[in-house]
């Protein structure tokens, strides 16, 4: 009312406010909406580094009066990704009719890269679009120096280099030898001597040399042939591919050791140890859901031969020799038993070497009894190099009383390290026996005339009858009631069964039908378990649920097990058997995904937890959509 008076008592005043008001209402609203700003900024720290240094690239777009798109990262395959982290903060406020706007939204990229190789590297601009239009950073120039900085990790061009310790284990330097040299990706065979004795063993490596990272672990198509060795793997079963750098021909790369294993020859001869094939996909953890993905790589190794050398001929022992430094410890389980009683005689055999290639004969006695030994093998490989222990177990009857000498146990040896042969044995033992002696196995007189004696006591039988009849009752009898009954029941109980066997197969057939759904109504129930991880923090837990869902619902709508396919080949499989090329792509990624991100920072960020958990739902709905042709149901 206030306003109204004052309006009626200053007409003018009343006149400028709907003036006012009328140029509101006919402003354009791109006028009156807040103008659109721009700004991307691409920065490297430091702007000069050597090769395999950290080099921190910040890319930065603040974006004002618009929804803007993600940045369009610049190429960087002249660097490795080692991490990289992603923020999105915006800032809001209220206008007119307490409509809330976003006014101001920032994404920032912090990359951390190292360079592959020495020289100038200019990395492109980086791109954002908003409101249909391109905006670009300007493009950042980094110096990279090769010999002149600190040298990579594990990557000396030779023994010494730049006075570090060369890693026994890590790749060889020198000539490259038992590779193909491709500037992209090769397989490299080393061999820790090619020109080894029979039973010296011959430390064999695989190593994968990529220019750039691996996504994951290579598929082994082909294993390197060792027909005529003993092999023995030094490699655990479970571990985590780790990279090394090597500089080739002036090019760092990352060097992966995919097998090495312990080739102990068995025969002299020309050997050699077969070629590896393998198949692998380039790129990092970041890429794995890009929709533009090249194929599988392959490479395939080089044979090395391996040319055995008999034993040396001088100083050689008569009989066999066994190759390795060992030594013998032999006891018995008790030194005094009754004649007729079992002791265990053990003999342990020790240190390194082809163990499995020992034989020991323990030397028979007058009056004791040796059983054939149990052989166990406790095998070890400290530093890459094989050897444990043999245990041989003796079961030893003394037969005659009196003390029996057993033994010295003797092994003769060649040792590759010394180049000599020598002989080693166990001390020998003494068993005591007491006792009356055990009868031998020819019968005495006194024994004949005790079986003529029992044979006179058996009873006299009559004569034997040739032929036989049977006799009959002139009249059949009539069947009895209770055995008609009798008989009438086991056909009835036959039909009760198939009839109850009939209702069970239906209820069955029910079962497996309905099974699909239900499995799928339990993966929803396992997803929810599954973001109650994420929300406590437990990325591994997460994602180890995140694959056992996707698996499940897998197999109930295929009605096979999938555990046994390789990531590529259940991509392929799921396609034969009728499923669209997207959504087998994106099961296979979000499987791929997953398994990398349960041990990785990213992974463990709420916000990719809460994506992934959007992304396993949706797929989640697709699968429930899909069945298999009518003739691919098994």
């Amino acid at each position: 009312m206030r306003l109204a008076t004052h309006i009626g008592a200053t007409p003018g005043a009343a006149l400028v406010v709907v003036l006012a008001a009328l140029i509101v209402v006919a402003t354009p609203a791109e006028v009156r909406a807040q103008q659109v700003s721009v700004d991307i900024q691409m920065t490297a720290t430091p702007a000069a580094a050597a090769v395999g240094e950290s080099i921190t690239l910040r890319i930065r777009a603040d974006v004002s009066g618009a929804q803007p798109q993600d940045i369009q990262l610049p190429d960087l395959s002249a660097f490795r990704v080692t991490s990289r982290r992603v923020s999105r903060p915006m800032q809001f406020s209220f206008g007119f009719g307490s409509q809330t706007q976003v006014v101001r939204s920032t994404i920032a990229y912090d990359l951390t890269i190292s360079p592959l190789n020495a020289g100038r590297h200019q990395i492109a601009p980086a791109a954002i679009e908003v409101g249909g239009r391109t905006y670009r950073s300007e493009p950042v120039t980094i110096e990279v120096r090769g010999g002149g900085g600190a040298t990579p990790p594990g990557g000396p061009t030779g023994p010494g280099a730049m006075g570090q310790q060369v890693d026994p284990r890590s790749p060889p330097t020198g000539t490259l030898d038992g590779a193909t040299y491709d500037d992209q990706a090769f397989l490299r065979t080393t061999v820790s001597t090619s020109e080894p004795h029979v039973g010296e063993q011959v430390t064999v490596t695989v190593y994968l040399y990529v220019r750039g990272s691996i996504r994951a672990a290579p598929v082994i198509q082909r294993e390197p042939n060792a027909d005529g060795f003993w092999v023995h793997d030094l490699l655990p079963a479970n571990r985590t591919l780790e990279a090394q750098r090597q500089m080739v021909g002036g090019v760092y790369f990352n060097v992966y050791a995919l097998r090495r294993f312990a080739a102990f020859p068995l025969s002299e001869g020309e050997h050699e140890i077969g070629p590896m094939s393998i198949a692998f996909e380039t790129g990092s953890l970041f890429d794995i859901f890009s929709t533009q993905r090249s194929g599988p790589v392959r490479r395939v190794g080089v044979s090395m031969p391996v040319h055995v050398l008999p034993l040396p001929a001088t100083g050689r022992p008569t009989g066999e020799v066994s190759v390795g430094d060992f030594t013998i410890d032999a006891r018995l389980d008790r030194t005094a038993a009754a004649t007729g009683d079992a002791v265990t005689l053990t003999a342990e055999i020790k240190g390194t070497g082809n163990l499995k290639d020992v034989r020991l004969t323990l030397p028979e006695r007058p009056g004791v009894r040796i059983l054939e030994p149990e052989v166990t093998d406790a095998i070890t490989s400290p530093n890459d190099v094989v050897g444990g222990s043999r245990t041989f177990a003796w079961l030893v009857v003394p037969e005659e009383p009196g003390q029996h000498q057993l033994g010295p146990l003797i092994l003769n040896t060649y040792s590759p390290s010394m180049g000599t042969y020598r002989r080693v044995s166990s001390a020998p033992l003494t068993l005591d026996a007491a006792g009356s002696a055990i009868a031998g196995a020819t019968p005495s007189p006194e024994d004949d005339a005790a079986e003529a004696s029992s044979e006179a006591r058996l009873p006299q039988l009559g004569p034997i009858r040739t032929g036989s009849e049977l006799l009959r009752n002139a009249e059949a009898d009539e069947l009895p009631t209770w055995l008609a009954a009798a008989l009438a029941v086991p056909p009835l109980l036959y039909a009760i069964f198939l009839v109850f066997g009939l209702a069970r197969r239906r209820l069955e057939e029910k079962g497996i039908r309905d099974a699909p759904a239900r499995i799928a109504r339990g993966a929803r129930k396992r997803l929810t378990t599954a973001e109650g991880y994420g929300k406590d923090g437990d990325a591994q837990a997460f994602y180890g649920e995140i694959q056992k869902v996707l698996k499940d619902v897998l197999e109930a709508r295929l009605g096979e097990a999938v555990g046994g396919f390789t990531h590529r080949a259940l991509e392929e499989h799921l396609k034969s058997r009728g499923m669209d090329d997207d959504l087998s792509r994106r099961v296979v990624d979000e499987l791929e995904g997953s398994e990398f991100a349960r041990f990785s920072a990213e992974g463990a960020a709420p916000e990719e937890i809460g994506r992934c958990s959007e992304r396993v739902a949706a797929l989640i709905e697709r699968m429930d959509r899909f069945t298999p042709p009518q003739e691919e149901l098994r």
